[in-house]
């Protein structure tokens, strides 16, 4: 008789689910590609169903659920820090969502209708963030980084792991964050919305160094303790209930103090244009960032001297820090897990009951459709797809499909490309993707007007061959980068031959393919490289103002209402006729 567990992300952004059969993942999912809200906070109530339905279960059959928050974690600093702002934040709030957290078992009960007899199982929130990257590293021992925002009162922890064994070093509490300095400047810069901090990534490469002073005062790192504070006069997040989950969406306030104005010139407001200001503040932000990363991993390589170093948390989305730290400390090899967020942090929570590392075989844990299932909903559109000019055609074989999709690609036509399973975590890796030609210097122009409608500076990402990797860039040793999780510099000599996804710095966000982990993907972009000499593709996610496309159906509908050129489902096409 098989064991099934379940491993959950619930009541932080990105609510996620894992399934666990025998002690091996075997399916992962964000609830927010099923709600069609993006990074949806509320029970992954969908996940739930699509799991019984799928693999023929039923919360009976399920012996353990784990959870990525402990409400004991931190408890006594909590308590203390509660009655200390006592009149400054909702106290009754943060006790109700306290509570909620332990009540975890009704919640269940009361999404799913149904009692569960197994056992709940609470895990610290930074300990399941180092979990989900130490365990998935097939490293045997090394330093593991936690740092987000916050979790269970911690805002980042530091960790020792050898032999499966992993070991508490120390931490910094909450208000004191790394994630929420990012955070404050962002919506400062007059991005709002959860999530918005890639924006500020890619405006920085547009800026100049000329606030770090400035941004160095918001921050004070103790070089004898190796752990940072925030200067709090210039943030106000202590002082409210900063985050609010009630609709199954995390909405922020702003997390700044008017005085911030004084030290930076004014916050940016609604849909003021971007000015050289503005630039300049992401980008010594950035350079702020870094450091103060840098100096926090070179303070413990320091006490330890191990060579290899995992990094999880919110804060471990930032590419562009993380492509720089192999020139920046002694660490010789680091590892970034599929989703370093509070979405991945669900497959952590799961670490107590493993003494050695997971094999992850694929990231592709998330939901796939047939093509019986896409020709069926392929015919239920026919009618919108004869007014929209638009033919079906379908590939027998994948040596044939890959070289169409290549000769169509070479033409510059944008094609949204949807195979297999999809993706776990934030980054679309060639299963749910767009795809066109990185040599046409004007394509970046053609996807942002007739798919994505995003701003100019944000960059799209490079897929390339994993063993052409070191050829087109400094890699500084590194061999693969299969989660697009490190930014790179790219070679002088190919700045020029790929424009379309260089950023203005001359560093691109990169993916690594091989024929292991995404056959298709890569007979594509080896396609593309006999057909032009290049092997590699623009990738960018299939999805528009919206969390990437699930189903076909939202491919379709993406597809629908885009200038998108044609939609390949698996083996079926679709292509738009003038």
């Amino acid at each position: 008789m098989h064991v099934y567990k379940i491993a959950l992300n619930f009541l932080h952004a990105d609510s996620s689910l894992v399934l666990i059969k025998d002690d091996k993942i075997i399916f992962a999912i964000e609830e927010e590609r099923l709600q069609r809200i993006k990074h949806f906070s509320g029970f992954p109530v969908l996940s739930f169903k699509y799991v019984f339905k799928k693999f023929n279960i039923s919360l009976q059959d399920i012996s353990e659920i784990y959870v990525n928050f402990d409400h004991k974690y931190n408890l006594i600093y909590r308590i203390f820090f509660l009655f200390k702002s006592f009149y400054k934040v909702n106290f009754l709030k943060k006790i109700n969502l306290l509570l909620k957290k332990k009540n975890l078992l009704k919640i269940i009960e009361y999404n799913l209708g149904s009692n569960f007899k197994g056992k709940i199982i609470f895990q610290s929130h930074h300990l399941s963030h180092a979990g989900s990257a130490i365990l998935c590293s097939n490293f045997k021992s090394g330093l593991c980084l936690t740092f987000d925002a916050s979790g269970d009162f911690s805002t980042t922890e530091i960790y020792k792991f050898n032999d499966g064994e992993i070991t508490f070093l120390g931490k910094v509490l909450y208000p004191h964050s790394l994630g929420i300095l990012y955070q404050a400047i962002t919506q400062y810069l007059g991005f709002k919305n959860y999530g918005d901090e890639y924006k500020v990534m890619g405006l920085s490469a547009y800026g100049k160094g000329t606030y770090v002073n400035q941004i160095k005062q918001l921050i004070i790192f103790n070089e004898t303790t190796g752990k940072f504070k925030l200067n709090l006069k210039y943030f106000i997040h202590q002082n409210i209930n900063f985050t609010n989950y009630s609709l199954g969406i995390p909405v922020f306030e702003n997390l700044y103090d008017y005085k911030l104005d004084e030290l930076l010139g004014g916050a940016r407001f609604g849909n003021e244009k971007i000015n050289q200001r503005h630039k300049d503040i992401a980008k010594s932000l950035q350079i702020v960032f870094e450091e103060t990363l840098f100096k926090i991993l070179n303070f413990w390589n320091k006490q330890y001297n191990y060579e290899n170093l995992c990094i999880a948390g919110g804060c471990a989305l930032n590419s562009l820090a993380n492509g720089k730290i192999i020139k920046n400390s002694k660490f010789k090899n680091i590892y970034i897990p599929i989703n370093p967020s509070d979405g991945g942090g669900a497959i952590g929570s799961f670490y107590t009951k493993i003494s050695k590392n997971f094999n992850m075989e694929s990231v592709f844990l998330g939901t796939e459709y047939s093509n019986k299932e896409i020709k069926k909903i392929i015919t239920e559109n026919s009618n919108n797809f004869k007014k929209n000019k638009i033919t079906s055609n379908y590939f027998d074989q994948v040596n044939d499909l890959v070289d169409f999709t290549a000769n169509e690609i070479v033409k510059s036509k944008v094609i949204g490309w949807f195979q297999g399973k999809m993706e776990f975590g934030a980054r679309a890796l060639g299963n749910r993707s767009i795809l066109a030609n990185p040599l046409n210097p004007d394509m970046k122009k053609i996807i942002n007007r007739k798919i994505k409608f995003r701003e100019k500076f944000r960059p799209f990402a490079p897929s390339i061959l994993e063993n052409h990797l070191q050829e087109f860039f400094i890699t500084n040793e590194i061999k693969k980068i299969p989660y697009m999780n490190l930014i790179l510099n790219i070679k002088n000599k190919y700045k020029k031959l790929i424009p379309s996804v260089v950023h203005h710095d001359n560093t691109c966000r990169v993916q690594t393919v091989n024929i292991k982990e995404n056959y298709r993907y890569f007979k594509l972009i080896e396609s593309f490289y006999k057909k032009t000499g290049v092997p590699i593709l623009l990738n960018t996610s299939l999805n528009v103002n919206e969390p990437i496309c699930e189903s076909p159906q939202d491919a379709i509908n993406c597809f629908l209402k885009t200038d998108m050129d044609i939609l390949i489902l698996n083996n079926h096409v679709l292509k738009k006729n003038s």
